[in-house]
């Protein structure tokens, strides 16, 4: 995870799972529905062994077009490889403290 100097909260983290739009929505400040978001949880393995469990945040907009799941398992090269072309070019990044305070704004229950 990288820094940014962010306008509100000064030098902090980055969430790089975070679609475009909903970024964008985001650093506008414009209220949406917290139905009108959809959480990806993605489980990374390694030798059969959980590495870690990610959460990945998309309107529900572009989690529909694209045909997204809610969860993903990815144990191979190849599954990381099919989920990244899936999800990359729609992936933006926003300022940790902006997405915790516009996800408790709108009442979006989530997890990091």
């Amino acid at each position: 995870m990288g820094l940014m100097n962010c306008e509100i909260h000064g030098e902090i983290g980055v969430i790089p799972y975070v679609s475009k739009d909903l970024c964008q929505l985001i650093l506008n400040k414009e209220k949406i529905s917290p139905s009108k978001i959809k959480s990806i949880h993605v489980t990374f393995y390694d030798d059969g062994e959980v590495l870690l469990d990610r959460y990945y945040f998309f309107s529900i907009d572009l989690f529909n077009r694209l045909l997204l799941k809610e969860y993903y398992e990815i144990i191979s090269d190849e599954d990381e490889s099919i989920f990244t072309k899936l999800t990359r070019e729609h992936l933006g990044v926003v300022c940790v403290g902006c997405f915790k305070d516009y996800m408790n704004n709108i009442g979006y229950k989530y997890k990091l």
